[in-house]
């Protein structure tokens, strides 16, 4: 399909990616997603089986009794960046600060994003409970670790902020008490705690949801591209790459990072995919790593621009992840695990033995303005949309993915949806070249920075 940012090795639809993830959630006969191979007429399709399109789907078809069908481009449930994550569960869509976002939207509207995205995390531990306990949830908020001394006090204050002004379950975690209690190294200087937050499975959470969803009737179809979409009178009709097609009243688009710019006018430049690189290492025993220091199973990022983000997994081993490449080759994407495993080594250096044991990437969507995006198409109220996480989505996305389900069936208005995720982004560059080099030169910036401690 046109409109792709990077190279075609990273968009192989056809093949499922190995990962952790795979290797760990042996899939069962419920979780199977066919292609569609005959035209279809529903009330609402969902673009995109991940958690915003496949929570779409199970609100559709639980709460409105709404006739769906979810089409997602993979080779199977979880393909896309819902199976490809590390597992945090956060309060995100965003990639602005506090103070950033009080500019912007007020700060009672910055309150209600704070609650809003607190609400999402738990909603995700109870769905997790019901229904996917397999999902191994653990750890205890999510920890912001200052990689210099010159960042702990902006850390401290931030906790003090959210906590006083925005009733966010925030502290400050001083120096020495984070070497004690999570991990030492040479970028250990405090840490922000933000709670409500833990880490999971994410391939099974994927899984489970669309289970709950074709349990209510939704249809989820994996394998099945969608090509071609045109108006016809009061119905679309989305032709998928093998001649089907489906006819729908309305359309949830939720393709995140994956989604072509040539899908759709409305939605086309209004995002950018950004690459990550993610590996796991061998595992190590309890006591081992005990005697390493690694004593937290709370989901960790680091303060930088160019963040890097780890966790210690149930089974022993350290999954470690950061920004990927911007070119999408294969090569490319050997050459960034092996960056990878070096940051990994250096932040913990007590792990310099550490071998990569799996290795892989996906796609996060970034936009102009740094915040997701949920509302309606204001060219097409039957056009609902949900993407942009920003890399943080496993909390958001199944929240977005609801609302933008009430939305497209009038039982939300747009006044529902936070300020600062509302509407459509500001378009960029009409230019997948462009954009490529715009992130090349951000990530030139972020580098600066981080090395000068801005």
């Amino acid at each position: 399909m046109s409109g792709r940012v990077y190279d075609a090795d990273i968009y192989v639809f056809g093949t499922t990616p190995e990962t952790y993830w795979t290797a760990t959630a042996a899939e069962g006969p419920d979780d199977a997603a066919p292609r569609l191979e005959t035209d279809l007429s529903v009330d609402v399709a969902v673009i995109g089986g991940g958690y915003a399109g496949l929570s779409a789907a199970h609100q559709l078809a639980s709460r409105h009794g709404r006739r769906v069908a979810v089409l997602e481009a993979g080779a199977g449930i979880g393909w896309g960046a819902s199976g490809l994550n590390a597992g945090f569960v956060s309060m995100g869509g965003s990639k602005l600060s506090t103070a950033e976002m009080v500019r912007r939207v007020g700060e009672e509207e910055t309150r209600r994003y704070w609650a809003t995205q607190a609400r999402a995390v738990e909603d995700v531990r109870a769905f997790i409970a019901d229904h996917a306990p397999d999902c191994d949830p653990v750890g205890d908020g999510n920890l912001c670790v200052a990689h210099h001394r010159s960042v702990a006090p902006v850390l401290a204050e931030e906790a003090e902020t959210l906590s006083q002004r925005f009733g966010v379950a925030a502290e400050f975690i001083g120096a020495d008490r984070f070497r004690r209690e999570m991990h030492d190294g040479p970028e250990t200087h405090g840490a922000l705690r933000l709670k409500p937050g833990f880490a999971m499975h994410p391939l099974r959470l994927v899984r489970a949801l669309s289970r709950a969803a074709k349990a209510n009737g939704a249809q989820v179809f994996s394998a099945t591209p969608v090509v071609t979409w045109i108006r016809e009178g009061r119905h679309h009709r989305l032709e998928t790459d093998m001649g089907a097609c489906v006819r729908a009243e309305r359309v949830i688009v939720a393709a995140n990072g994956y989604m072509p710019n040539g899908l759709h006018r409305s939605v086309a430049f209004r995002s950018l995919p950004a690459i990550s690189s993610i590996i796991v290492t061998q595992a190590y025993g309890a006591e081992e790593l005990e005697r390493r220091g690694f004593r937290t199973t709370t989901p960790i990022y680091n303060s930088r621009g160019l963040l890097s983000y780890y966790r210690r997994l149930p089974d022993g081993r350290i999954l470690f992840g950061g920004r990927g490449d911007t070119q999408g080759t294969s090569v490319a994407r050997a050459k960034k695990a092996a960056e990878t495993l070096k940051c990994l080594t250096h932040t913990l250096p007590a792990f310099a033995d550490a071998e990569i044991a799996f290795a892989w990437r996906g796609l996060v969507s970034l936009t102009a303005r740094r915040s997701l995006a949920v509302g309606l198409d204001p060219d097409d109220a039957s056009v609902a949309f949900a993407f942009g996480c920003h890399g943080s989505g496993t909390a958001t996305m199944p929240w977005a993915g609801r609302l933008a389900a009430d939305l497209a069936v009038g039982a939300a208005r747009e006044t529902d949806v936070p300020t600062l995720f509302r509407g459509l982004p500001p378009r960029l560059p009409p230019s997948n070249i462009l954009l490529r080099w715009g992130l090349r030169a951000a990530y030139g910036v972020y580098a600066l920075r981080d090395a000068l401690h801005m």
